[in-house]
């Protein structure tokens, strides 16, 4: 009985490790309503060249007009930016990437309604450095001209290391 019961514990760690492990990047909700679900890369190993970085993100409180992700050091290029809705329908936008300031803008043709989990795709990834883990800091505009960016979270990509 004891052996089962021991087993049973050890089983539910192993379970609960590996779905920390799986998730990369939640945010707590903010005061503005806005915040990070998950991400994950794929492929997932460290070195491939043109992966691509996915986050989740949920919008609450106030519709949401344009997204800002500052990329991480060690980012070379991202060639576009796509972003669907919860039911992977093309959402449309003008996504603007400079690699020199480090900055990508996501400006929604439409603003993005309160109660909407977008997926944000960061198409063809190319790194000048090797690294496993991405740190994406994420801001965001809202329809409120009086309100300013506000702060979303981090996206945090972490990658094999092979």
């Amino acid at each position: 009985m004891k052996q089962l019961l021991g087993l049973t514990v050890l089983s539910g760690i192993l379970t609960l490790a590996s779905a920390a492990s799986a998730i990369n990047s939640i945010s707590l909700p903010t005061d503005n309503g806005i915040y990070i679900t998950n991400s994950v890369a794929y492929p997932s190993l460290g070195r491939v060249q043109g992966a691509n970085h996915y986050f989740k993100l949920r919008v609450e409180g106030r519709a949401l007009s344009q997204l800002l992700i500052t990329l991480p050091d060690g980012i070379d290029n991202i060639q576009d930016i796509q972003v669907k809705d919860e039911f992977g329908k093309p959402i449309e936008t003008h996504a603007l990437i400079d690699t020199k300031t480090k900055e990508a803008v996501v400006t929604f043709a439409k603003p993005v309604e309160t109660s909407t989990t977008l997926s944000v795709k960061l198409k063809d990834v190319h790194i000048d450095q090797w690294n496993n883990i991405w740190l994406y800091q994420v801001s965001g505009k809202v329809i409120d001209p009086q309100v300013g960016n506000l702060p979303i979270g981090t996206v945090r990509i972490q990658t094999d290391a092979n």
